[in-house]
């Protein structure tokens, strides 16, 4: 069935939704989540600033594969090791980067596992002969690229934990709600004019938690069209002309989070494109000022380096809406 926007008539083939939106399973992330955590734990070890416990860090996955939102189009493996600090409580403000006085921080952390993992790579090569995956230190993480045991490179972010305490802020959040949280380092923020170091919050596991309550809200439909919206988005970038406007502004993190605002009643429909009409209509006429991110921590738009922003959440729904006005009804596949 066709519908029809103003006075064009368009559709997207049922097909096209149903491969653009289906649970891809790929087998591949568990044992390269295993590999990395095992070349993790011995870097651990290894490391002699301070004495870290195994029980000490907590390794996990993060990102769209544990939440279930990765698309048919790859992406990399993304693991939090959260070193689990003595009791650090921050109150909460509209303050994104926060500042703590702990001896041993996430600078410190990232920097050690990177060269502990830098010696255990090194040395499995000798003693294998057989090449390791390079090990690169980003500004905010430690890189394994995809190389023979790995089939896909894999972002490690060292963090630390911490507990943030809501005592006054934002609107959707209850008085005296804590959440657990990490802090991680961001070279990019130091600059030759601030030499102070600030530390971005972020809450993985609270945001995980937060999407497979809605998710389950919706029938499922939550989790479904956060694919369809990030594998339109994808194809938008590579065939249409928004390689500028819909990069790194419209992060996947990005898109679940503008969906996690569409109220969940708009998730009921007889069909998938129907569901989808009704979101991006609300999307398009609803004020994005007030949406939050998904860990209800945050506000999803804002003035720091990690936030985005209304005009690039407006540039990425008018894409989308492009994409299914200009897309042949008869197109089946993503590639």
């Amino acid at each position: 069935m066709y519908k029809r926007w103003g006075a064009q008539v368009m559709s997207f083939h049922e097909k096209f939704i149903y491969n653009a939106s289906k649970f891809v399973e790929v087998k591949s992330v568990e044992a390269d989540f295993k590999y990395t955590k095992d070349l993790i734990l011995k870097a651990i070890s290894r490391i002699t600033t301070i004495k870290i416990n195994p029980s000490d860090v907590d390794i996990y996955t993060h990102g769209s594969y544990p939440n279930d939102t990765n698309i048919f189009f790859p992406s990399n493996l993304e693991v939090c090791v959260e070193l689990k600090v003595p009791e650090f409580e921050y109150q909460i403000s509209r303050e994104y980067y926060i500042s703590h006085d702990l001896p041993y921080g996430p600078r410190e952390f990232r920097d050690d596992l990177y060269e502990a993992m830098r010696q255990v790579t090194a040395e499995n090569e000798a003693r294998t002969q057989l090449k390791a995956p390079e090990c690169t230190k980003y500004a905010k993480c430690i890189v394994l690229e995809k190389y023979k045991n790995l089939k896909h490179s894999v972002e490690i972010l060292p963090c630390v934990s911490f507990k943030m305490v809501e005592i006054n802020g934002i609107d959707q959040i209850q008085v005296g709600k804590t959440f657990q949280g990490v802090l991680f380092f961001d070279e990019s923020l130091v600059t030759a004019k601030n030499q102070f170091f600030h530390y971005i919050a972020t809450f993985p596991k609270v945001h995980q938690r937060n999407g497979q309550l809605k998710d389950e809200k919706t029938a499922g439909n939550f989790k479904q069209m956060v694919r369809l919206f990030k594998t339109i988005k994808y194809i938008a970038m590579r065939e249409g002309e928004y390689n500028d406007t819909l990069s790194f502004y419209t992060r996947g993190y990005f898109i679940e989070c503008l969906l996690f605002n569409v109220p969940s009643a708009i998730y009921r429909g007889e069909t998938q494109e129907q569901v989808f009409l009704k979101i991006l209509n609300y999307l398009r006429h609803v004020n994005l000022r007030n949406f939050v991110c998904q860990n209800m921590v945050w506000y999803l738009f804002g003035e720091a380096k990690e936030f985005w922003n209304e005009r690039d959440a407006e540039k990425l729904i008018k894409a989308i809406r492009i994409m299914y006005e200009e897309t042949d009804p008869d197109r089946t596949t993503l590639a």
